[in-house]
């Protein structure tokens, strides 16, 4: 565009603004040398930095120090505090809050007696990496234990042809009274990596009475060889805790629960959804075990429980030794793992029942044979489990467990596991 020339008037007030601005620039430079520096641009660490203390002020209680001698991982280590490229943390600013110090002693203690996951300095292992506020674990950091190699372990998991009655895995935790439990079913690497996979055939149930005096546990286990395996075992372990909740509802007590009737109706149940499902007896046979535990002891006399079952699914004690023991249930007729003498619905009148007694932290489990033949078949299982299973582990860690590897054992697992009295408040071993 242009510029116009300047009119008369305005000529002098240029001519004294550049006088003005010579000047400047001749004797301001002694000035500048007492001037305060320019505070550094947010992407340097100003208001940027102050805005990351005030986000992390709300996640943690209270800022750390500026400077510590911590317990927990040192400045240099793998969390990478006080350092420069790892997890965000540039100076010492960025310490680690008490809060954050007590995550990652509680992320040490869950698998202590592991010796692969510390290295004996406190640092972080390998395979825990943090991102700003968020401590990760790797996938290999989370594996199922193993006793021997197993090729089908390894091997991708293939989808059924029909859509499953139930999903491959399930897990769930509670607490009643003075009991935790544990609970956990996956499918067994010979149905889940060979075509044509097979669903899971195992099946739990937990519950509570209205009350909440007594925890109720149904597990049921599909025979392989029934097509719908999976559909009478959920029909079987969902009708047993509808019925035990409606006795104890009623006003039942544990001696007056009758084990014949109880199977009976199960019986019944199973034999009317096989025929809404177009399906025969024979395409729904599955095992069945019930555990009722009262949620509290009985003072100085040990706790009395009631269990039932029908064929190989199997309830178990912790002895005080540390060791499990078979309490109830059938072992198999022969080599044959689907030859059983009674399974349902063929056979409820065979099923039997016993009350337990149950000593001050004692341990009780319910098993199916995915998880009990490992027990009596596998060297070192039994013992691993007695010290896994010492005290309730994190649920995660139960899960991994039951997917064990171990050599011909391929069958679906369940475990419900219930530790009562003093073991249900002490941590994860």
């Amino acid at each position: 565009m242009a510029k116009y020339p300047p009119s008369e008037r305005s000529r002098p007030v240029i001519a004294l603004r550049g006088l003005w601005n010579g000047l400047g620039r001749i004797l301001g430079w002694p000035l500048r040398m007492f001037k305060r520096p320019p505070r550094a641009p947010d992407h340097v660490g100003g208001s940027h930095r102050r805005r990351r203390q005030r986000v992390a002020a709300t996640i943690h209680s209270s800022r750390a120090p500026t400077r510590r001698s911590a317990p927990y991982p040192a400045p240099g280590s793998n969390l990478g505090w006080a350092t420069t490229g790892n997890g965000g943390c540039t100076t010492a600013d960025d310490a680690p809050s008490p809060a954050f110090a007590q995550l990652w002693n509680a992320l040490s203690a869950v698998d202590g007696s592991e010796p692969e996951h510390r290295n004996g300095r406190g640092d972080a292992p390998a395979s825990i990496a943090t991102t700003g506020m968020v401590t990760m674990l790797s996938p290999e950091a989370a594996v199922p234990p193993t006793f021997s190699a197993s090729r089908g372990a390894r091997r991708p998991w293939v989808l059924p042809v029909d859509p499953p009655a139930s999903p491959g895995l399930a897990a769930d935790e509670a607490a009643l009274g003075d009991l935790t439990l544990r609970a956990a079913s996956v499918v067994g690497v010979g149905h889940r990596c060979e075509s044509p996979a097979k669903p899971r055939q195992d099946a739990y149930r937990i519950a509570r009475d209205a009350a909440g005096r007594h925890l109720l546990i149904a597990v049921a286990d599909g025979v392989s060889a029934s097509p719908r395996a999976e559909i009478g075992a959920q029909i079987a372990a969902a009708q047993g805790i509808a019925l035990l909740r409606r006795h104890l509802d009623a006003g039942l007590s544990l001696p007056d629960l009758r084990t014949a009737e109880l199977y009976e109706e199960i019986a019944q149940a199973m034999l009317a959804g096989a025929r809404a499902r177009k399906l025969t007896p024979a395409d729904i046979c599955s095992t069945l075990a019930l555990l009722v535990v009262p949620a509290q002891g009985e003072g100085i006399s040990p706790r009395k429980a009631w269990a039932a079952q029908i064929a190989d699914t199997t309830v178990w004690r912790k002895e005080a030794a540390g060791e499990w023991v078979q309490l109830s249930g059938k072992a198999k007729a022969s080599f044959d793992g689907n030859a059983l003498p009674a399974v349902l619905p063929y056979h409820p009148d065979q099923a039997t029942s016993r009350v337990l007694e149950l000593p001050a932290a004692a341990a009780l489990a319910v098993f199916t044979d995915g998880v009990s033949d490992a027990l009596d078949e596998v060297e070192g299982a039994c013992g691993w489990f007695s010290q896994r299973w010492a005290t309730p582990p994190p649920l995660a860690s139960f899960l991994l467990d039951i997917d064990f590897e171990a050599k011909g054992q391929h069958d679906d697992r369940t475990a419900v596991v219930i530790w009562c009295g003093s073991a249900s408040t002490q941590g994860p071993t």
